[in-house]
């Protein structure tokens, strides 16, 4: 067989995906998706989802296989994960312990409605009885057998239905996530992520008064606030003053500003340095109003990081304030 661009083992079966996104598998059991089961010594085409033997469609759009000691799973390009073989542990993650010999969808965290979608990667171990996935936020989910904690849920409760994976040093009921997670693995009965260290900057501004007379002072305070599960390196705000508006002041709560001079128009850059999980830094930005009334000033502000971010809509705040 040419063109196998992921392969997998469990016990007794054999899985690959091919270049062109469909899936063979060799070797005895439901594992074999095939529909049938029966021992195949050369590989067979997977069927399609939820088809029946002999299935005359076939599973298409995958780009990475795993598997269990007695199932299989599929990662597929349009980030849906999709699982069959034996499911007495809830390996397969479809809301219930029924076997499937054809693939199935793996379903939504909280219930089967849905389906679990921003997939990018399975795993699951050559002994093990439970399934992992890693999705393209950063964060994993996990299903199957949970007898020594291999869900990272916080329990020992198997699950038949994807879980969010808990952050480290949580306990049951975890408040806090998994994240900047960028690989997964599976062993017999644990299980492992390479996490990279993320931040997550919100920024926003407020202004006063709003609205403001033309030669009056108008005051932005802008904010910026670290939601991610790890500190901040090297945090920076910039913020381009409106070409209306002539700077006054800036007064961090931490690190220093770099400002324009006093009466003139630019751009304020202030550095906070380093902010912890949960941190926050605050500048107040004081300007002269050099507009008509009927008019607007905008001011806008974003923040960067040198650690890496899951998200980047947040980093930016834009506020218009209008002139009496």
């Amino acid at each position: 067989m040419g063109n196998a661009v992921s392969v997998a083992g469990g016990v007794f079966h054999s899985v690959a995906a091919r270049s062109d996104g469909s899936v063979r598998a060799w070797g005895t059991g439901a594992q074999l998706g095939d529909g049938v089961g029966a021992q195949q010594t050369t590989p067979v085409p997977v069927c399609a989802v939820a088809h029946i033997a002999p299935c005359t469609a076939f599973l298409s759009g995958v780009k990475s296989v795993a598997a269990g000691a007695f199932h299989s799973l599929a990662a597929r390009g349009d980030g849906t994960a999709v699982a069959w073989g034996d499911n007495d542990q809830g390996q397969l993650g479809i809301g219930h312990n029924l076997d499937r010999s054809v693939p199935i969808q793996v379903c939504a965290p909280g219930g089967c409605a849905g389906v679990l979608t921003g997939v990018t990667a399975v795993a699951s171990g050559s002994g093990s009885l439970h399934s992992l996935a890693l999705r393209s936020d950063g964060t994993v989910r996990a299903w199957g057998r949970n007898t020594f904690g291999q869900l990272g849920d916080g329990t020992k409760t198997g699950r038949n239905e994807p879980v969010r994976v808990c952050a480290q040093g949580q306990t049951a009921p975890c408040t806090r996530f998994l994240e900047g997670a960028t690989t997964i693995a599976v062993g017999d009965e644990h299980s492992l992520s390479v996490v990279r260290p993320s931040a997550d900057l919100a920024t926003s501004i407020a202004a006063s008064p709003e609205p403001v007379a033309n030669g009056g002072t108008l005051t932005y305070t802008v904010r910026v606030h670290n939601y991610g599960p790890t500190a901040a390196e090297n945090v920076v705000l910039t913020s381009p003053l409106h070409a209306s508006v002539r700077y006054a002041s800036a007064s961090p709560t931490t690190g220093h500003c770099d400002t324009p001079p006093t009466g003139t128009t630019d751009t304020v850059t202030c550095s906070f340095g380093t902010l912890p999980r949960g941190g926050a830094a605050t500048v107040t930005i004081a300007v002269k109003v050099r507009s008509a009334a009927g008019e607007t000033v905008t001011d806008f502000a974003s923040a960067t990081s040198d650690t890496p971010h899951p998200r980047f809509g947040n980093n930016s705040a834009v506020i218009t304030t209008p002139v009496s």
